[in-house]
């Protein structure tokens, strides 16, 4: 969102809360495409922690003010029964792959993520998704969301030829990965520098398990 208010970018993959938040504040840019069906977001904790009653008191990486910023956390702990306010947790911001590594050395109980690094968890067996938080669809029913195709407004208007070229491009592969589920994770694999096998179970949670 900042590269796009900047002017520095013209489409990119972005969170769904985030490209919301950066309209609200005045940034050029609409939601030109969705990703998938299901949300997609996983809540990872070590491998010993079996109850979320657990979690309290824990270091997670909810991000600040879980409780304000991230409903995902909300609907969480009051579907579980526990406190959805950071300050019953020691809690930190971190990016997704960082996240994996600090659970993987013992320095992180658990945290939220998109795949592949809740894939790379269980693959690793240093941590499991929990089944209780996947969030596949919003508490009304409908279908979730999470990373959006955002487009900067004002290339949209300056060169709507191409945007809806981009759009077909997207359309395209997201059909690819259904039709192409190995060539895909091969891809994936190598963009994400993660096994084939993790970026197999990524494209399968994807496509089937969440469908």
């Amino acid at each position: 969102p900042e590269a796009m208010a900047a002017g520095r970018m013209d489409v990119g993959y972005i969170g769904f809360e985030r490209t919301v938040r950066a309209y609200l504040k005045g940034c050029p840019i609409f939601i030109s495409a969705m990703n998938h069906l299901g949300g997609s977001y996983y809540l990872v904790v070590r491998n010993d922690i079996t109850d979320p009653r657990q979690l309290i008191g824990k270091k997670l990486a909810l991000g600040t003010d879980p409780e304000k910023n991230s409903p995902e956390w909300v609907t969480f702990s009051e579907k579980v029964g526990i406190p959805a306010e950071g300050k019953y947790y020691e809690t930190f911001n971190m990016a997704d792959k960082d996240e994996f590594f600090a659970l993987k050395i013992g320095s992180l109980d658990g945290y939220m993520t998109c795949d592949p690094w809740a894939s790379m968890a269980e693959y690793d067996k240093c941590g499991r998704i929990v089944p209780e938080f996947t969030i596949t669809k919003m508490p009304s029913g409908k279908w979730g969301t999470c990373c959006v195709l955002s487009m900067n407004s004002n290339f949209a208007q300056a060169h709507p030829d191409l945007a809806v070229k981009i759009i077909l491009a997207h359309s395209k592969a997201i059909r690819f990965i259904y039709t192409h589920p190995l060539k895909s994770a091969e891809i994936f694999s190598k963009n994400y520098s993660v096994p084939l096998e993790v970026a197999l179970m990524t494209i399968f949670k994807k496509t089937v398990e969440e469908d």
